[in-house]
């Protein structure tokens, strides 16, 4: 006879049992569930490297210069007794275009002219006593000694009477005007300005990484607001990289014959480097920055290989890479968020057959 309690002993253990074989079972199938799934290879597109050519352009805005401009300020103060320039027309160096007031500076010129002559007689005098031994030579070097010192007034006198007279500095294009005649002025006041524009400069600034293609020399094209374009040639850098900007200011010169180029204008420049042969040209899509540089992925034996590599000129799609590959590499150019070191991959496609 059984009893109920041993009856209900058995029955647990049994129930027991199989829950630990079908736990066990579970566990089992869960485990090569993800084993399964560890192993799977992960599908990629890759793009085998070959010979290829390989330039680069770049686009900049660019600001139109005068090749000298200067803001054109008296040296001395006074009425304004002529004005000699029309606005906007062109001038030649050395043409006078203001005249001050010398009334004043010119008696007084006249009165130190005087007084040069009286010096030079009595110096002449001097001299020829002194040659007949008539006077000592201290008695002729204070004669002397007058007479220099009466030129030098003389020619005080006239190096203000020439600031009194603004002149073109060089050759160019005169603006407007802000004083009239009769006109009281003084060093503060810019009286006018003075551009030369034939030719002119075309300042723009590309990136650090281009400072090789914008060495003096190198030709430039250039495009107006009307789209006619234009060519220059480099002539100088900037001495010093922005810090800000990470870039450099580059200067070209256009000849600008008929002055259609006015400074100021805004133009759209382009730098195009020489065509590299034989370049390693990857997709940009396969370059991965990382902390000391950048790498890529290639498949070999089926699994996904890190290269480090050192890039160069770049466009929008494309790599020039200068280190790191070598033709016939297959780089990844996608499921490079999954891919780690010696990842299983499967090339699905590749991406230049």
């Amino acid at each position: 006879m059984i009893t109920p309690g041993f009856s209900f002993l058995k029955t647990g253990t049994v129930f027991l049992v199989l829950l630990m074989l079908v736990s066990c079972s579970g566990n089992k199938q869960k485990e090569d569930k993800q084993g399964s799934t560890k192993n799977r290879p992960i599908s990629v597109i890759g793009y085998v490297v070959r010979p290829d050519t390989f330039n680069v352009e770049i686009n900049a805005a660019g600001t139109v210069l005068a090749n000298e401009s200067v803001e054109l300020h008296p040296e001395a103060s006074g009425r304004v007794t002529g004005i000699f320039f029309a606005e906007g027309e062109f001038v030649p160096k050395g043409k006078l275009l203001v005249k001050i007031n010398d009334q004043e500076l010119q008696a007084q010129l006249q009165k130190a002219k005087y007084v040069e002559s009286l010096a030079q007689s009595d110096e002449n005098r001097k001299r020829q006593l002194l040659e007949g031994k008539g006077i000592s030579q201290e008695e002729y070097e204070i004669s002397q000694n007058r007479l220099k010192t009466t030129q030098a007034e003389v020619e005080l006198i006239e190096a203000q009477v020439a600031k009194t007279e603004i002149m073109a500095p060089f050759a160019g294009r005169i603006g407007l005007r802000n004083i009239s005649e009769g006109a009281y002025i003084s060093p503060t006041i810019a009286i006018t300005a003075l551009q030369q524009t034939n030719p002119v400069k075309i300042e723009f600034a590309v990136p650090q990484k281009y400072i090789s293609l914008v060495q003096p020399g190198a030709e430039i094209t250039f495009t107006d607001e009307k789209g006619q374009e234009y060519k220059a040639a480099i002539y100088a850098t900037d001495a010093s990289i922005d810090e800000g900007m990470r870039s450099i200011r580059v200067r070209a010169r256009y000849d600008n014959p008929g002055n259609k180029l006015v400074p100021g204008m805004f133009v759209n420049v382009k730098v195009r480097s020489e065509a590299s042969r034989n370049a390693i040209v990857i997709p940009a899509e396969a370059l991965i920055p990382i902390m000391d540089g950048e790498k890529v992925y290639t498949s070999l034996g089926g699994r996904a290989i890190p290269h480090k590599v050192v890039s160069g000129y770049r466009t929008e799609t494309r790599v020039e890479i200068r280190n790191g590959l070598k033709q016939g590499d297959t780089v990844l150019t996608t499921g490079l968020l999954m891919l780690r070191d010696s990842s299983l991959v499967r090339v699905d496609k590749i991406m230049n057959r």
